[in-house]
């Protein structure tokens, strides 16, 4: 009941940066859509985004309870961007994510660049699950030196992952697994090994 009535506050105070001219719509759980027409430039989409940033900044508070609420909005334009609706939405999606991953109360602007980094982790989710299932991770031990003693006090565990006779670095996965969850089964996998 909290959770929807958080909603409607946040639909009353988003309106309230708004034109009214403008569609707006939740598409689903805590995302919602805007359309802005007649916009002559990414300054004027960029204002609408901060004044939503500002009010959604201000605490709530619902049923006794203050809630302090942000926003990641990502913005797609038109014609730069995409001719098609699908096309607006898909970039303005990736751009939102990519607000989200930047922090809090952020608005990122979609670039092409963010489409080929969105199909690249893309790749590399869906060929981590086969590299778990097919076991294609390496380990090599580097020894831990005491550098007062010169002696090993362990071992460190460095994981490789060996696909078709190429070797990626953690740097190429080990994000992309642990934002998908599948770095638990590669750590599992690890303490077995």
């Amino acid at each position: 009941d909290m959770g929807d009535l958080f909603l409607k506050q946040t639909v009353i105070r988003i309106k309230r940066c708004l034109r009214g001219n403008e569609v707006f719509a939740r598409i689903g759980g805590d995302e919602f859509v805007i359309i802005l027409t007649n916009i002559e430039s990414n300054t004027q989409a960029s204002l609408v985004a901060n004044r939503i940033i500002n009010v959604m900044q201000e605490a709530q508070e619902i049923a006794s309870t203050v809630i302090n609420a942000t926003a990641s909005i990502g913005t797609a334009l038109h014609p730069d961007n995409g001719n098609s609706s699908s096309e607006l939405f898909k970039y303005a999606d990736i751009a939102m994510y990519r607000a989200k991953k930047k922090g809090r109360n952020q608005v990122c602007f979609f670039e092409h660049e963010m489409q080929q980094i969105f199909h690249y982790r893309l790749k590399i989710e869906m060929e981590l699950k086969t590299a778990i299932e097919k076991k294609q991770f390496e380990l090599y031990y580097q020894p831990v030196i005491n550098p007062l003693t010169d002696n090993i006090q362990g071992f460190e565990a460095l994981i490789r992952w060996n696909i078709d006779d190429n070797v990626r670095m953690p740097d190429k996965f080990i994000e992309i697994a642990e934002e998908t969850q599948q770095i638990l089964k590669i750590g599992l996998w690890v303490i077995e090994e």
